[in-house]
C-alpha cells in the first residue's frame, strides 16, 4: 500500500510539473498573418475597435503634422491615410487619438479654424464640437463621450467649468460651471477623469489657492447632475492625478520629480473619501527610487486596485502590503501594460542571466502576467506585441515592425513532450530498477526452493 501511495504521489507531481509546464514553456507565434509596410519611423498605435483595422503613426519633419494611417490587419493594405493635426492635445493616461472611438481631438491641419475638433479616422471627415472646449481631459472608457475645459458662459478669457460632449456629433452632453467663485480663495481645476463604465461620474481633482497656501480635494460630479466633495481634503497639495480610477474606486497621487525643497512622492487614495490607503512615506518600498529623484507619470495601479506595480518593477498587494512578484533585474524588464491595467508584459533576456552568447534559441522571451497576482498567463517565444496593441476581442497583435500574428497562441507541443518525457525518464528507470530486483529476488527464492526439494 505504501509503494503504491508512493507511486500515485510521484506522478502526481509529475502531472503537477505538466501542468506548469503547459503554461510557463514558451509559445513560438506561427508565420504573421500579413506585414504591414511601415514607413521609417512609423509605428502602430493600435487597433479601431471592433474591427481587423490597424491605425499607425509616423511622424514627419513638422512635429505638429502627424500622418495616421489605416491599415486593413487580414490583408495588409492601407485603407486611408490620415492628415493628423495642428495641435496634438493630451489627455491622462493617453494620446489624442481614441481608437475606442475612432476619432482624434485636435486643431485642424488646413488653417481654417484654431478651436478643438474631431477627426473621424475612418471617413476622415472633421466636425466641430459645440462647446468649444479649450483642452481635453480625459475620454470615457466605454461611452462616445469626452470631458474639456470649458470656458465660462463662452468666454474664452475664463476658463473655469467642464464640459462632456460627444465624440460622435460633437453635441454637448453636460455642462458643469465650476466651483463657485470667492474673494478668499481661488479654484482650479487640475485634472478629471471618468469614474467606470456603470457610473456616469467624473471625478475631478481641484486646487485651491488661499493667501499663499495650496490645497488640493477631489469632488464628483454625476452627469447632468450636482457635485459631491470627498470628506477628507488631500494632505499634500503638491500631486498630480497619476492613474485612472480603480474597480474600488482607488487612484494614484504622485509627485512627479522632486525639487530641493521636495522629495518624490507616490500615494494610493480612496477617491470616495479622500483616506490614504498606503503612500511612499509610510511604505518606502512604494517608491524606491535609487539615485533617480523622477517619477514617471504613468503609475501602475491594477484594474480592480488591488496591486500597484512600482517603478523598480515590484508588484504589491495594496491592502495587505505583501509582494506579489519582482522582476530580477538581471534578465527581466517590464516593458509595457495593457491599456486596462489588467495585465503586464515582461521581456526576457536569458542570455544576459546565463551568461552566454549561444543559446539554442534567440536567447529572449516575453512573458505575459496577471496583474493582481503576477502569476504568468503565458510565454511567447519571440518578440510579442504591446498589450495595447491587440485587437478588442483579441485575435490578432501587431508589432512595432508592422507584422500582425494570430493569438490565442497555441502550445509548443513538441516542447511540451520532450520536456515530460525527461522528467518522467526517472520515474521509469527507477521503475525497472525496482522491477528487475523483485525479479531478481523471486527467481532466487524460486531456485532456493527446488534446491531444497531435490536435496
Amino acid at each position: 500500500m505504501a509503494k503504491r501511495g508512493f507511486w500515485v504521489a510521484a506522478w502526481g507531481v509529475w502531472a503537477y510539473l505538466g501542468v506548469g509546464l503547459y503554461r510557463e514553456l514558451p509559445r513560438e507565434l506561427r508565420a504573421p498573418v500579413c506585414k504591414l509596410a511601415f514607413a521609417k519611423s512609423e509605428e502602430p498605435v493600435g487597433f479601431l475597435h471592433g474591427e481587423d483595422v490597424v491605425v499607425s503613426k509616423v511622424q514627419k519633419e513638422d512635429p505638429y503634422d502627424p500622418r495616421f494611417t489605416l491599415w486593413n490587419a487580414r490583408t495588409g493594405l492601407k485603407i486611408a491615410e490620415r492628415r493628423g493635426i495642428a495641435k496634438a492635445i493630451s489627455w491622462q493616461g493617453g494620446l489624442s487619438v481614441s481608437l475606442r472611438h475612432g476619432v482624434l481631438i485636435g486643431v485642424r491641419p488646413d488653417g481654417t479654424t484654431t478651436e478643438l475638433q474631431i477627426l473621424d479616422l475612418r471617413t476622415g471627415a472633421w466636425r466641430p464640437i459645440e462647446a468649444r472646449p479649450l483642452s481635453i481631459l480625459d475620454v470615457h472608457a466605454t461611452r462616445p463621450w469626452a470631458a474639456g475645459v470649458a470656458s465660462k458662459d463662452g468666454d474664452s478669457d475664463d476658463p473655469r467649468g467642464l464640459v462632456v460632449f460627444d465624440l460622435r456629433t460633437g453635441a454637448t452632453i453636460a455642462r458643469w460651471p465650476g466651483p463657485a467663485p470667492s474673494n478668499e480663495h481661488i479654484d482650479a481645476i487640475d485634472a478629471a477623469c471618468f469614474r467606470d463604465d456603470d457610473v456616469d461620474e467624473l471625478l475631478i481633482l481641484i486646487k485651491r489657492i488661499a493667501s499663499g497656501d495650496v490645497t488640493k480635494r477631489f469632488e464628483t460630479w454625476t452627469i447632468g447632475g450636482a457635485t459631491t466633495v470627498t470628506p477628507l481634503p488631500l494632505k499634500n497639495p503638491y500631486v498630480e492625478l497619476g492613474s485612472r480610477i480603480a474597480a474600488n474606486g482607488s487612484v494614484v497621487l504622485t509627485r512627479y520629480y522632486a525639487t530641493t525643497d521636495l522629495d518624490p512622492f507616490v500615494a494610493i487614495v480612496d477617491s470616495r473619501t479622500g483616506k490614504r490607503i498606503l503612500s511612499s512615506d509610510e511604505f518606502p518600498p512604494l517608491l524606491h527610487t535609487g539615485r533617480s529623484r523622477w517619477i514617471p507619470g504613468e503609475s501602475q495601479l491594477s484594474a480592480s486596485g488591488c496591486s500597484f506595480l512600482t517603478i523598480d518593477q515590484g508588484l504589491w498587494n495594496v491592502v495587505d502590503r505583501r509582494r506579489l512578484w519582482k522582476a530580477d533585474k538581471r534578465f527581466e524588464d517590464v516593458y509595457k501594460v495593457d491599456g486596462s491595467n489588467d495585465a503586464f508584459l515582461v521581456s526576457e533576456f536569458w542570455k544576459r542571466l546565463l551568461d552566454v552568447n549561444w543559446l539554442p534559441f534567440e536567447g529572449q522571451t516575453w512573458a505575459v502576467r496577471d496583474f493582481d497576482t503576477g502569476a504568468v498567463r503565458y510565454r511567447a517565444a519571440r518578440q510579442h506585441p504591446l498589450l495595447n496593441h491587440f485587437s478588442s476581442d483579441g485575435r490578432l497583435g501587431v508589432t512595432f515592425r508592422g507584422d500582425v500574428y494570430a493569438f490565442p497562441l497555441a502550445p509548443n507541443w513538441p516542447l511540451l513532450f520532450v520536456c515530460q518525457l525527461l522528467l518522467a525518464l526517472p520515474l521509469v528507470l527507477i521503475g525497472v530498477v525496482l522491477r528487475h530486483r523483485m525479479r531478481r529476488t523471486a527467481t532466487g527464492a524460486a531456485r532456493g526452493a527446488l534446491a531444497e526439494a531435490t536435496s
